[in-house]
């Protein structure tokens, strides 16, 4: 039986009760996206999913949604719906930058149904943006300030005040969604500090090179994380702007298997990594002015302003120094073992020696 409105109600006092039942387009979109924002979620999934269900409310052909990061001057596109997947991650803009970067700086909505004849008008020609004149970039209001922007594009029939409402309001949704996001994610962090130790959020800017886990305090990210998609179209963005850094890439990635193989293998023993050089720089040392006193003694040569001498002193001299410094870096390593050790073992005796001067329990039966 359907619901009837109270005897005393306008409504039924001149007989016209409208349940909204499910059929319009617009209207259920709405409330699915309510029901959407309403469940606690990862931040990835919220932004992976709502630019979605936002171009079907609004009937557009392009949803983009932006974060501010960094010190909270710089827009990055962290979700979108119309434009190539590596779009994500590398459109940017400056605070006050763009139509966009306008609705946020002055906190309020701007459209446009001539989006290149705007003075503001920033232009991406990678993403062909030109296909899309109709534009409406809403600011996305936080607790404090601006957490970022949500634009909605058309190829035609231009964004009408209805539309700039109702995306105010779903900003608001997407507002509270942000924060729910922010609090499943901290409190996974203050989990994994439990388990593994002290760690801090960070936010770490660009690309990464190799597909994989993060050790040690990198782990604990506040950015959100790498979509596949995003890996597996990094080249169609920008191509051969990004081809030059490869090599670049490729040496910090070098270095950073070196720093990870180094903490994990010689934090606790130095003397194994630091001795290793420099005993192997003191044998070449060695060497070398073992052929040169055989040279001069058997050849009758001056060895004086041979480069050689200089090359072996200084490889003695370095053997020697890195060989003093995991001597040290080896005593230290032990020295806070022990005083660890120590606190562990006094803990563990205050937790299980009774204390002398309390009285003792009588036993329970």
């Amino acid at each position: 039986m359907p619901p009837t409105a109270p005897p005393d109600a306008p409504e039924a006092r001149t007989g016209h009760v409208h349940v909204h039942e499910r059929g319009d387009k617009r209207l259920d979109a709405v409330l699915d996206f309510v029901a959407f924002t309403a469940r606690p979620m990862p931040l990835l999934t919220l932004l992976d999913e709502a630019p979605r269900r936002i171009a079907v409310i609004l009937g557009a052909d392009v949803c983009s949604l932006y974060l501010l990061e960094g010190d909270q001057s710089e827009l990055v596109m962290r979700g979108n719906v119309g434009f190539t997947n590596g779009a994500i991650g590398q459109v940017r803009l400056r605070v006050g930058q763009g139509i966009t970067g306008q609705a946020v700086e002055y906190m309020r909505p701007i459209s446009t149904g001539t989006a290149e004849e705007h003075g503001a008008y920033k232009n991406f020609p990678e993403l062909g943006e030109e296909r899309f004149p109709s534009f409406l970039a809403v600011p996305i209001r936080g607790k404090t300030g601006p957490l970022g922007a949500i634009v909605v594009q058309r190829r035609e029939s231009p964004f009408e005040d209805r539309d700039v409402e109702l995306l105010s309001v779903l900003g608001g949704l997407i507002a509270a969604g942000i924060r729910t996001a922010e609090l499943i994610d901290e409190a996974r962090e203050k989990r994994a500090r439990r388990a593994g130790g002290g760690t801090r959020r960070v936010t770490l800017t660009g690309r990464p090179l190799v597909v994989g886990r993060a050790l040690g305090a990198v782990a604990a990210l506040r950015r959100p994380p790498t979509r596949p998609s995003e890996r597996q179209s990094s080249g169609k963005l920008g191509k051969g702007k990004l081809d030059h850094l490869g090599d670049v890439r490729l040496l910090e990635g070098a270095f950073d298997f070196i720093t990870v193989i180094f903490i994990t293998r010689f934090r606790q023993r130095p003397l194994h990594f630091f001795g290793f050089i420099g005993m192997s720089c003191c044998s070449l040392g060695f060497g070398l002015g073992v052929y040169l006193t055989l040279y001069k003694l058997i050849g009758h040569h001056s060895i004086g302003d041979r480069p050689l001498l200089l090359l072996a002193l200084l490889l003695i001299i370095v053997g020697v120094q890195l060989t003093a410094i995991g001597i040290i870096g080896e005593q230290l390593a032990a020295m806070a073992g022990g005083m660890l050790g120590g606190r562990q073992s006094r803990r563990a005796s205050t937790l299980t020696e009774p204390d002398p001067h309390e009285p003792p329990q009588p036993a329970r039966l």
